[in-house]
């Protein structure tokens, strides 16, 4: 009983390393959400790599709860895995077999990140995500009309390609 409530003790330990650490893959998570939009706006080409930090979150928070809920996957992974199979037999065909390749296993690390935040849904806060998506979409938005009035001046500090609004026809 007395080695349970010794701050020092491993198993006090061992929870709170838990503790901080689920807090920490809970932020990385949230702070994907809040930067989706604006990456979207100002870097798309950057939005592979916020999914990639999510989804490593998202899984790293499964692994650290226990077994994950394979369940709650179960019949999106098989989708899933039904278009990896008819992405990767249809480089078989393709006109450039390697790029097609290339492309599924892209799309491969994309729904693994994808299905791992939908398996983590379940352990993670839903008012403060959406907050912070909501944030971020506002923030996108507000980015996306600076960038339309100033020609791309946001995106051309990091970028030198020409900024090139879209046709939007209203």
């Amino acid at each position: 009983g007395g080695a349970a409530r010794d701050p020092y003790s491993p198993i006090c330990v061992m929870g709170l390393a838990l503790t901080v650490a689920a807090r920490w893959q809970e932020a990385a998570i949230e702070l994907a959400a809040f930067v989706f939009i604006p990456v979207l706006v100002l870097a798309p080409r950057g939005i592979p790599i916020v999914i990639a930090i999510a989804g490593l979150a998202a899984a790293s928070l499964i692994w650290s709860r226990g077994s994950p809920p394979i369940a709650s996957v179960r019949t999106f992974a098989l989708l899933v895995s039904a278009v990896l199979v008819l992405g990767a037999v249809s480089t078989l065909w393709a006109i450039d077999p390697n790029h097609s390749l290339i492309i599924a296993l892209r799309l491969a690390g994309l729904f693994a990140a994808g299905l791992c935040l939908v398996a983590a849904a379940p352990l993670i806060s839903p008012q403060r995500v959406l907050l912070l998506l909501a944030a971020g979409i506002a923030a996108g938005g507000a980015l996306a009309m600076i960038e339309l009035a100033t020609g791309g001046a946001l995106s051309g500090l990091a970028f030198t390609r020409p900024f090139h609004a879209t046709r939007m026809a209203f």
